[in-house]
């Protein structure tokens, strides 16, 4: 009862995913995750690299602050492609223009 009242307030639906094919529905784990991750390290990287660095009075390089790293995540989002974006959920089942390709979606799916 809660659930529908949930799908009916918020105008979503609640699916339920069998298990173990929570990385064949999901669109971020399948498609986008990664690369956002490997843009997300590259900056991390570069400032590690030649970034500011300062020092604790131990002698160990401070973090970076959480403002420097929201705009790396920031950057980091808005260098993937709209289209990867897109195609995940069309890959994933979850959204289409009815006519479904099959071999656009995951082989676990087809």
């Amino acid at each position: 009862e809660s659930l529908a009242h949930l799908n009916t307030w918020h105008n979503t639906n609640v699916v339920l995913v069998p298990p173990g094919m929570t990385s064949v529905l999901q669109p971020c784990d399948v498609v986008w995750n990664k690369p956002l991750k490997d843009r997300g390290r590259e900056k991390w990287n570069e400032w590690m690299a030649n970034g500011e660095q300062e020092f604790t009075r131990s002698g160990k390089r401070k973090r970076a602050r959480y403002q420097m790293v929201t705009e790396w995540v920031a950057a980091a989002w808005q260098d993937l492609p709209r289209d990867m974006i897109m195609a995940s959920f069309v890959k994933c089942g979850i959204f289409g223009d009815g006519a479904q390709q099959m071999d656009l979606l995951h082989s676990s799916l087809q």
